[in-house]
């Protein structure tokens, strides 16, 4: 496997939770996985660990990132902050261009979701529209820096659209999103993108009061 194969293959099993938060990634292990030599498994170990997946520690290793409740809140608070500070930046009127080509990705999800395509595609054109949404801030290091703060909460954002009921609810709050652009309703746009990232949240505390 070449090392971007390598990182998607450990990024899917971390955010679907087939390797759980502290897991341990062995090498050894991943090499026979992957058929890859050491220094591919090692790059791809380190991009994981920069995207905020995965620790890697001095003598002890690899191990999937285990974030506490604590860290969780303070990211999402940073989350909040950032993504309101791009909803202000958004210059109204919309150009039309840019609301065609989030229409155009949101057609994209829709019938990933009503095909039942597999939970790793859905996952891409999710980030592929969050990513379309918020580079109207016209401002790549505020843009980068909400896909960074994401990154570090991929397996909460993930894990939720496996939930049917979710699926919907997140596919509803994109069409607002794109409707609130079109109305430049900028206090909605803010209210909006808070409540659809407290649902995954929201969902993620439940199920782990579920499995206490």
């Amino acid at each position: 496997m070449k090392e971007k194969e390598i990182v998607e293959m450990i990024e899917g099993k971390i955010i679907f939770g087939e390797y759980a938060p502290g897991f341990r990634l062995v090498e050894d292990d991943l090499m026979s996985l992957t058929g890859s030599k050491r220094y591919a498994v090692r790059k791809a170990l380190k991009q994981l660990e920069e995207g905020g997946l995965v620790v890697i520690e001095r003598n002890k290793g690899a191990s999937v990132n285990a974030l506490s409740n604590d860290e969780i809140a303070k990211i999402y608070e940073m989350r909040f902050l950032l993504q309101k500070a791009a909803v202000d930046l958004f210059p109204f009127p919309v150009d039309p261009f840019y609301i065609a080509t989030l229409k155009t990705i949101h057609i994209e999800y829709t019938k990933a979701l009503t095909e039942g395509t597999d939970a790793r595609l859905i996952d891409t054109i999710n980030d592929k529209f969050h990513k379309a949404f918020f580079s109207y801030c016209d401002n790549a290091y505020l843009a980068n820096e909400i896909t960074r703060y994401g990154n570090r909460v991929r397996l909460i954002r993930s894990q939720a659209i496996t939930d049917i009921t979710m699926r919907r609810l997140l596919l509803a709050d994109h069409e607002a999103m794109i409707e609130a652009l079109e109305q430049a309703n900028r206090d909605k746009l803010k209210s909006l993108c808070i409540t659809h990232m407290e649902r995954a949240l929201t969902a993620y505390r439940n199920r782990e009061q579920e499995n206490a």
